[in-house]
């Protein structure tokens, strides 16, 4: 498969071409980091509408702690994707003062001949190592760029269509409200509002947050963890 991997200051070409390149215009680690978090508050409906999923793995039993996001296309569920094209981001646990996000995270002793434990949790910084790009064929860099700038101008709209409860409404994009209790997760017809309903509820002059707060699930009764796109 040709592809590439970009780092800060380089890039290395999967195509035979040896050595570490200098950058590509268009390709940086701070825009794929971005498309990377931001992906899961609307993955939801980025399946439903463009076929595309993030998967995240963690590799917590060495040093430096991985957290690894993978974008995949032609997506049929969360679990099913093509392998190509690929775009998988990948954080690094950092000490350093600049990072991208703080998550709890413990050393894992599991081998493939031994179950391990994990360590006690505790925040952890993590900070953009690398992006791969895998494309069968054609110019994976000129893919890449390209890709970047439409997936950039997807989750941009996605963000300014959820800024408020009128303009969430009003975007035609529906909401998935998630409970705190893992069971009810599962239950996906409980879960979804319909963009007509929130303006009904627009109308009547909530804020976003007001809404949130008069959430609550209705197998358990819990307050509404989290929402999303759907």
């Amino acid at each position: 498969m040709r592809g590439l991997t970009v780092y800060k200051d380089h890039v290395i070409h999967h195509n035979g071409l040896k050595g570490n390149q200098p950058p590509i215009e268009g390709l940086s680690l701070t825009t794929f980091a971005s498309i990377a978090l931001r992906w899961n508050k609307s993955k939801d409906y980025l399946l439903r509408t463009h076929a595309m999923t993030l998967r995240k793995t963690t590799d917590y039993d060495g040093f430096p702690f991985e957290d690894f996001y993978e974008i995949r296309y032609g997506a049929k569920d969360h679990y099913h994707a093509s392998d190509d094209p690929s775009i998988r981001v990948t954080f690094h646990d950092t000490r350093e003062a600049e990072f991208d996000y703080v998550a709890m995270a413990s050393r894992d002793t599991t081998t493939a001949y031994k179950r391990g434990r994990s360590g006690t949790p505790q925040e952890t910084r993590f900070k953009i190592h690398s992006a791969s790009i895998g494309r069968q064929e054609g110019d994976a860099d000129v893919w890449a760029k390209g890709e970047a700038v439409r997936l950039t101008a997807i989750l941009d709209g996605l963000d300014q269509a959820m800024h408020t409860l009128r303009s969430w409404a009003e975007s035609g994009v529906n909401m998935r409200v998630l409970c705190p209790t893992w069971a009810c997760r599962w239950d996906a017809k409980q879960a979804i509002i319909s963009s007509d309903r929130l303006l009904a509820y627009a109308d009547k002059g909530l804020s976003l947050d007001d809404f949130k707060l008069k959430l609550r699930c209705r197998v358990c009764g819990a307050a509404c963890s989290d929402i999303r796109a759907a």
